[in-house]
Order: C-alpha cells, then sequence, then structure tokens
C-alpha cells in the first residue's frame, strides 16, 4: 500500500469534494490488514503492529510537536515496544485480556 505525505502546501490544491464522492466505506475496509489468521480487527494492531510485520519498523509512526516548541520522534517498532511494555505492566497489576481500561492523559504520546 502507498502512502501518501500531504503538506501544508498541498492542502489549497487538494480536492476534497472529490475524494468525499469518491470515498466508499469498502474501500476502506479493504486497506485494512485485519488480525492475522483472519481473527478480526483490533486497531492496535493496524497502527502499529502490521507496520512493524511488513517491515517498517524504523518509520516515523508518530511524531509529537510539544508546546515548547520542541518534538519528539517514534519508530513503529518504538511503540510497538512501549505497547508491549505497558501491556505486560496491565498484566503484573492483574488486568486480564478483554477487560477494559479507562486512562485521562492529557496529548502526550503515551495517549497514543
Amino acid at each position: 500500500m502507498s502512502h501518501e505525505i500531504l503538506r501544508k502546501a498541498d492542502a489549497a490544491a487538494f480536492d476534497y469534494q472529490a475524494l468525499r464522492a469518491s470515498f466508499s466505506w469498502d474501500a476502506a475496509r479493504a486497506r485494512l490488514a485485519g488480525l492475522p489468521g483472519g481473527a478480526g480487527l483490533n486497531i492496535a494492531h493496524e497502527a502499529v503492529d502490521r507496520h512493524l510485520a511488513e517491515g517498517r519498523g524504523a518509520k516515523v509512526a508518530l511524531r509529537w510537536l510539544r508546546t515548547d516548541g520542541g518534538s519528539a520522534e517514534f519508530s513503529y517498532a518504538e511503540l510497538a515496544a512501549l505497547s508491549n511494555a505497558f501491556a505486560n505492566a496491565l498484566g503484573a497489576l492483574g488486568v486480564a485480556r478483554g477487560e477494559r481500561l479507562f486512562l485521562l492523559l492529557g496529548r502526550v504520546p503515551p495517549l497514543y
């Protein structure tokens, strides 16, 4: 799947009406990888794990622009490692697979 980068300078020339008219939920669903073995759909898999599995682990997945003007970048591999560490910490606290968990965070990378 190709990923187009849209820069601010391109935004004015972007034809939102044409994109909206041609949009199809069926086509959007077809672009999703789904869980291995057809086991359903998981947003974490779509956002991180599949990119890691497809060899994009070193690519920037998240660029965070801080309010103080600084920035930080996270690769797919880094996000996967952080996500796994968090899942392991939750497991150590007794949170089991399938249980609901709610977090309230500011706009910081761990939110994503």
